[in-house]
């Protein structure tokens, strides 16, 4: 008898308020085809991605080709469901001449309803080590991870998170709602952003970031080529490293400056009313230029 009532309790513990049992412990039910390709792959060649509520995964090998596995999924309660919101789920993945062109939409006729199952496309793949090429990748709504890259790329991004690591290339970037963390950037960053997060630590390259009503995060910048930054209603939190090589020239309007270190910044009030802070490390010439305009700057020096 004693099993027995544990067993119950578990049972109501487990049981949401307001679902029926059997609705409750309905599993989800997962469909899914995996598409394999492999294609030539160049200096000249060219991988355009246009993904929706698709999950990327971007990295290099020892091998010739450009390796791709892509995954279409679907998940419901119901199993037949998932089946028949799949067949919508589309894809294209051709080569014409060096570009590589890789999509995944829904596609419905006149009488199709919109898929009531959770529906994602994963892309991994796989490009030669000592290839460049060049990438271009579009999403909505989906993850993205970039990983020892020196093609040059160009992103276009909303709702999308972004993780690039150990990146040599030059890349442009226009984002929209999302987060993105760059580390250890020996190449170069154009960044737009619009109401993102942003983290960029370990910068030995150069990264120009334009930001709007953004959380930014500078960390561990010692010895990058140029670094600069003109932020809008925004938040920066910045860390000057103790053994930094940079010089920085930070400027706010309408802005408030907290100092969260023993070790204050030089600062200077301009006519126009704004405030200068500054930080020499070496030499005379700033190659790090931070301007905020209505905002939040915390920042530690090391």
């Amino acid at each position: 008898m004693k099993i027995s009532r544990i067993h119950i309790v578990l049972v109501i513990l487990l049981m949401p308020i307001g679902i029926p049992f059997a609705e409750a412990q309905q599993a989800i039910q997962v469909v899914s085809t995996t598409q394999k390709e492999s294609y030539s792959w160049t200096d000249k060649s060219r991988l355009f991605i246009n993904g929706e509520q698709a999950t990327i995964e971007l990295s290099t090998y020892g091998g010739t080709e450009l390796k791709c596995e892509i995954v279409r999924a679907s998940r419901h309660s119901n199993k037949e469901q998932a089946e028949t919101d799949l067949k919508k789920l589309k894809l294209i993945a051709d080569q014409s001449g060096k570009t590589i062109s890789l999509r995944n939409y829904v596609e419905l006729s006149g009488s199709d309803k919109r898929p009531e199952s959770k529906l994602k496309t994963t892309y991994k793949i796989q490009i030669p080590i000592n290839v460049k090429g060049s990438i271009e990748i579009w999403n909505y709504f989906g993850n993205i991870t970039v990983e020892d890259i020196s093609s040059d790329m160009k992103f276009k991004l909303e709702f999308t998170n972004l993780n690039l690591t150990n990146f040599s290339g030059i890349a442009e970037m226009k984002l929209k709602y999302g987060e993105i963390n760059l580390k250890n950037i020996s190449g170069i960053i154009d960044l737009t952003s619009n109401r993102t997060n942003i983290t960029i630590e370990n910068l030995t390259g150069s990264a120009e970031i334009d930001a709007t009503y953004a959380e930014l995060r500078i960390l561990k910048i010692s010895k990058a080529l140029r670094f600069a930054v003109n932020a809008d209603r925004s938040e920066i939190f910045l860390d000057i490293a103790s053994k930094t090589l940079m010089n920085y020239e930070i400027k706010t309007q309408n802005s408030e400056v907290k100092n969260l270190s023993s070790k204050q910044l030089e600062s200077v009030t301009d006519t126009d009313g704004s405030q200068k802070y500054h930080y020499k490390a070496a030499g005379n010439t700033a190659n790090a230029v931070i301007q905020l305009n209505t905002g939040t700057l915390n920042y530690i020096v090391q």
